[in-house]
């Protein structure tokens, strides 16, 4: 299959090849929203040779609330932030999603880029523009699209990280071979201990840059989510409600969507959308990533959490499903049977 890979106007650029300077040099204010953890490796980092004003929040994904909203817009304005102001996301996901969604609602929307630090964010979470906090126990309620004006990467960051955040960003990196790319997603079978052990930050880079074409072609075809889109949610949709069901403990994003992928390819594959070969060689490669283990969960109780997914609509059980390695597709009013038996593979 062609694919066109389509554009939108943010851009990922890697930090020993630009120099972040001479693209925010014309703000007013600069602000940094990032952790602590994360602050103090800026040191080390060939990110910042010159001081901003930092607000620094909690980490984990409790802290994606509107008591955080609320803490750092009172230091925005504190600070004298304003129109001509930019505002920069360093850190994972969370940090990603919140400064976005700051930058959205701020004045009505200032300028913001995004430095993520983890693989995961620099594969999927800073790309795309949606920006989001939880409520009321569920994952991103409330929430904007906000593209940022660019991605900085410096794979520096990925020393600081333990073998478990690569694993949690890697988990993203099959999706993208799953829905999008076959040979991607071989590869990555192929040469898995190497990818996570980072012995080769080359091939590292180059996925990086892949999953960032895609997702930048599937978002430009469809940024608000109405269809294209959905299909960056394979595994997620089962993913984030083993996230809500397992919330008290460490489960982590990746580790919910390495099960998800697993049920919705078993979904997949019974609705014979893929060969049971295929089915079977995505779950043998999947199931042997360490991760959380899932123990005692309730089979209702988790289909409560999937009817609550912001996907689906009343009673149509909506997924997205493999069409074929490298391919994805979204259907509706899947037999609960079906879903039932995908949870029990997990």
């Amino acid at each position: 299959m062609i694919r066109t890979i389509k554009k939108t106007d943010s851009k990922i650029l890697f930090l020993n090849e630009h120099n972040l300077l001479n693209h925010i040099d014309k703000y007013e204010h600069v602000f940094i929203i990032t952790h602590t953890r994360i602050e103090n490796l800026i040191t080390d980092s060939a990110l910042f040779d010159f001081e901003y004003k930092t607000i620094i929040i909690n980490e984990g994904e409790d802290t994606k609330d509107l008591k955080t909203i609320d803490k750092i817009i009172n230091k925005l304005t504190l600070f004298g932030c304003n129109r001509n102001s930019l505002v920069i996301g360093l850190g994972g996901g969370v940090i990603t999603d919140i400064a976005g969604f700051v930058a959205s609602i701020y004045m009505r929307g200032i300028d913001h880029i995004l430095v993520p630090t983890t693989l995961l964010g620099m594969v999927d979470a800073a790309i795309g523009g949606k920006t989001g906090v939880n409520f009321l126990s569920r994952k991103n309620l409330i929430g904007t699209f906000k593209q940022p004006k660019n991605i900085y990467i410096d794979l520096f960051f990925l020393n600081s990280l333990d073998k478990k955040e690569i694993l949690n960003g890697f988990s993203e990196i099959v999706k993208y071979g799953l829905i999008y790319d076959k040979d991607l997603f071989f590869d990555l079978v192929d040469n898995f201990n190497n990818l996570i052990s980072l012995n080769n930050i080359k091939q590292l880079k180059g996925i990086i840059i892949k999953c960032y074409s895609y997702k930048e072609s599937i978002v430009a075809q469809d940024q608000f989510d109405k269809g294209e889109r959905m299909i960056l949610n394979f595994g997620h949709t089962i993913g984030h409600a083993i996230e809500s069901y397992y919330k008290d403990e460490n489960i982590s994003h990746g580790d919910a969507v390495y099960y998800g992928m697993i049920a919705e390819s078993y979904i997949s594959y019974k609705m014979n959308l893929i060969e049971e070969s295929e089915y079977k060689k995505i779950d043998n490669f999947i199931s042997s990533i360490p991760k959380f283990k899932l123990t005692d969960f309730k089979i209702n109780k988790l289909l409560d959490y999937i009817k609550m997914d912001k996907k689906q609509s009343i009673n149509n059980n909506r997924f997205i499903l493999l069409n074929g390695l490298g391919s994805a597709i979204i259907k509706e009013n899947i037999d609960v049977k079906i879903i039932k038996e995908a949870l029990n593979t997990i």
